[in-house]
């Protein structure tokens, strides 16, 4: 029983290591996880800009906001007490974009390139 299951390990780690060797496996797996994460906990990294009008004057107000409460996650009402409308700056739309697709591209273009290198050296 005991060497079944090692040896069912060993296979599961065999199978792993292969399908971390594909680039596209990895980007996916990379942007779905930096995705949820982003989405789900609210770090506030990015640069956004809300718009406040109390019926006399309106003004803007620059913060930093997460992914999770631009997208309308863990927003309360009384969060949105006299805001008219709140949006990411163009550097925050560069900055999910960075997070969420160039990092895992950058991981993924790494994963191809020592696949190639291996195969020269064989």
């Amino acid at each position: 029983s005991f060497k079944f299951l090692a040896s069912l390990n060993f296979q599961i780690s065999i199978s792993m290591r292969h399908m971390f060797r594909k680039p596209s496996v990895v980007f996916v797996l990379l942007f779905m996880s930096i995705f949820l994460i982003l989405l789900f906990i609210p770090i506030p990294l990015l640069d956004a800009e809300i718009v406040f009008n109390n019926g006399v004057s309106e003004w803007t107000v620059p913060t930093k906001m997460s992914f999770s409460h631009f997208v309308g996650i863990g927003i309360s009402e009384k969060d949105l007490v006299d805001v008219k409308s709140y949006g990411l700056t163009s550097n925050g739309y560069f900055l999910a974009a960075l997070f969420t697709i160039a990092f895992p591209l950058l991981i993924a273009y790494r994963v191809h390139i020592a696949n190639q290198l291996e195969e020269q050296k064989k």
